[in-house]
């Protein structure tokens, strides 16, 4: 979830925690608005991880196996399964249901 939400794994935890022991109720009351500035920079940073990202997943695409769905499975742990349809143009849907597919009989009968 930490990398859905572009964040430190340790940040999202803190907040868990922080969150189950009730402490999160004051969180901000005590903080000025952000400058027009911080906001924008914040976008930028934002952005910049995206296509970092983007950036890594196409390098990775061409050293991964070949069946689409299969690479994305390889793939899920370092990048979000939205992010990686939206870049290779899959079906988002068509992954999932890939997932609860059982083997097709030609595997079955090769394994």
């Amino acid at each position: 979830m930490a990398k859905r939400l572009l964040m430190p794994k340790s940040t999202l935890a803190s907040w868990v925690t922080a969150s189950r022991a009730g402490k999160l109720i004051d969180i901000g009351k005590a903080q000025r608005p952000l400058t027009e500035f911080e906001l924008e920079l914040a976008k930028v940073k934002r952005e910049l991880t995206e296509v970092k990202m983007e950036r890594d997943l196409l390098k990775k695409r061409q050293r991964t196996l070949s069946r689409k769905y299969a690479m994305m499975e390889q793939l899920r742990e370092d990048c979000p399964v939205s992010l990686m349809c939206r870049i290779y143009h899959f079906s988002q849907s068509g992954y999932y249901a890939w997932q609860g597919r059982p083997p097709a009989k030609r595997a079955q009968e090769n394994a």
